[in-house]
């Protein structure tokens, strides 16, 4: 998942500081309600450590109820390769992982795990991949399914 649509302006001394906007804040618990409904909600999420990433996050477990999240700083670094390592250690008893991070490496990511060229995250969206049956340990580039991309200005008010 993209993080939801966030501020910009001289009064965030930091990118990591940026905030939310309104539209993200409503995105992100429209976007949980759809995973949830589609029997796609996670179990365990993982974020960026941006407070726009977090705060994503943070209501997308609002919405979801009883779901872990986890802050990894690695996710910040718009990294494919930090991002495939973040995958490749999570704990092999989350079935459904969530991670919320930042383009355009969650657009790149999705990309190469799918043998795609042509993925695009707006904010707040969400590509549902399907790593199979295998470990996180072995989910590597082109072993993945992409099952579905959603992006909140699609869905119904």
């Amino acid at each position: 998942m993209r993080h939801g649509k966030s501020l910009r302006g001289p009064e965030f001394t930091t990118d990591l500081e940026r905030p939310l906007a309104e539209r993200g804040r409503r995105d992100a618990p429209r976007v949980a309600k759809l995973m949830q409904q589609q029997g796609v909600a996670p179990e365990l999420i993982v974020s960026s450590s941006a407070a726009r990433a977090l705060a994503t996050a943070r209501l997308v477990q609002d919405e979801l109820g009883d779901v872990e999240l986890r802050e990894e700083p690695a996710i910040y670094s718009n990294s494919t390769l930090d991002l495939l390592g973040v995958i490749n250690n999570l704990p092999a008893d989350a079935q459904r992982v969530l991670l919320v991070g930042h383009n355009p490496s969650m657009e790149e990511l999705v990309d190469e795990l799918t043998g795609r060229d042509d993925t695009v995250l707006k904010t707040c969206s969400v590509a549902v991949l399907d790593v199979g049956a295998g470990s996180w340990e072995d989910v590597a580039p082109g072993s993945v399914k992409l099952k579905a991309l959603v992006h909140p200005r699609e869905l119904e008010e």
